[in-house]
């Protein structure tokens, strides 16, 4: 019994482990223009354009519809090094 809590116990900080280490991606949207009004509108055009979802972004009244998914490991590093952090 002690085996099982403890092989669950290392399951749970494995998952926590990588699920801190994703990053959600960020890309303006290019069939949404003008101002963004709703996230689940923003949303939906994304998922069309192939990413996972969507917001809108900025202050009004100039929101813009940005569209997410997570990103690749490689990419989110070189992110995180161009921008010095």
């Amino acid at each position: 019994m002690k085996a099982q809590v403890a092989a669950a116990t290392v399951l749970v900080l494995l998952l926590l482990t990588f699920a801190a280490e994703a990053r959600t991606c960020m890309s303006r949207s290019q069939e949404q223009k003008g101002r963004c009004f709703h996230d689940t509108d923003c949303a939906a055009v994304c998922v069309k354009q192939s990413f996972t979802g969507g917001l809108c972004n900025g202050r009004p009244p100039f929101k813009q519809c940005f569209c997410t998914k997570p990103c690749k490991r490689e990419r989110a590093d070189a992110t995180l090094r161009s921008s010095g952090l």
